[in-house]
């Protein structure tokens, strides 16, 4: 489809809120979040087939939830940094080996919020630090009840989800 006309209804700090109208052979009027980031998501594997995730509130969701630990990817800054960065700030976990299972958006109906996946393992401990408006804590679980977990409900964040179906897909 070709852009015919885009306007930012409302500026945000993290977004902007975007109406566009769209040609091709008809016209559509799309509205969308235009994020001004992109966000690493890390898949903290122990040793011991263990993951990590961090317990943190988040507005939408009206209370805490379950979830790998992510982040935005600062301005200048690659996306294995950040999810080197954002993984000690909210575990306090260093990886030893970081590598990329894909990337892709979160939700391309609505968002231009686009994820860069990681698996990080051989931890060691390192200090938490999480950003100054965060209330984290990590929690550590097998794989098999991590699985049980996003099966039930009680992990419902997609990110975590699919960065555990990327995680899979690369180990055959």
């Amino acid at each position: 489809m070709k852009e015919l006309e885009k306007k930012i209804l409302q500026k945000g700090l993290l977004f902007d809120f975007v109406r566009g109208r769209y040609e091709d052979g008809f016209v559509v009027t799309r509205e969308f979040i235009e994020t001004k980031f992109s966000a690493s998501v890390v898949f903290p594997l122990t040793n011991d087939n263990k993951v990590i995730l961090v317990k943190q509130f988040r507005a939408p969701t009206g209370g805490d939830i379950l979830e790998v630990p992510a982040g935005k990817v600062d301005h200048g800054e690659k996306p294995i940094d950040a999810a080197k960065r954002e993984l000690e700030e909210e575990t306090g976990m260093i990886a030893g080996k970081i590598v990329s299972l894909g990337r892709g958006f979160a939700s391309p109906g609505i968002s231009s919020e686009f994820y860069h996946f990681f698996l990080a393992t051989e931890l060691v401990q390192g200090t938490p630090n999480p950003d100054y408006d965060e209330k984290v804590s990590a929690i550590t679980m097998d794989i098999s009840e991590f699985e049980k977990k996003i099966q039930s409900g009680e992990i419902p964040d997609s990110k975590s989800i699919a960065a555990y179906g990327l995680w899979r897909a690369s180990q055959k």
